[in-house]
């Protein structure tokens, strides 16, 4: 890794990590043609970058009675949206908070167990000061989702 560029064994170690993180660094090893020392290596070197944010599980939303999936789109008062959105931030049911361009403000993405604790929450919301509009869509069905975006690889 030269500077925050990442070479070829880097990205493949990244794309096994994605698949599975619970590789061990010989089973990492194994796989690229490098030593276990030399993957453990790259990969404490990239979580030193941040590249590597954490290692964590990623859960069925679905088989923990999460099933329903919306996005909600926040319209609110400016000079208060990074407020709004540490706000976004902090609560439970909400997965990712995106600053966006265009009509609306803020994306979110959340997750609830019911449609009256969607229901409880979106009242809550549009109540939080400097919150001016709100639109909620529910997802259907989920085609594709993803933590990692493999075509950054």
């Amino acid at each position: 890794m030269k500077g925050d560029v990442l070479d070829d064994i880097d990205r493949k170690l990244l794309k096994l990590l994605a698949s599975d993180g619970r590789l061990s660094y010989n089973e990492l090893g194994d796989k690229l043609g490098i030593s276990a020392s030399t993957a453990f290596s790259r990969v404490k070197r990239m979580e030193y970058a941040k590249i590597i944010k954490k290692f964590a599980p990623v859960l069925d939303p679905d088989k923990l009675g999460a099933d329903m999936a919306v996005v909600i789109m926040v319209k609110g008062k400016g000079g208060h949206l990074e407020a709004l959105e540490r706000k976004f931030s902090e609560m439970p049911n909400i997965y990712a908070v995106y600053d966006i361009t265009g009509d609306w403000d803020v994306l979110l993405l959340a997750r609830f167990k019911s449609r009256i604790e969607l229901n409880s929450f979106v009242k809550k919301l549009i109540s939080l000061p400097y919150v001016e509009h709100t639109c909620t869509y529910t997802v259907l069905n989920t085609e594709k989702e993803e933590l990692v975006a493999s075509s950054i690889l």
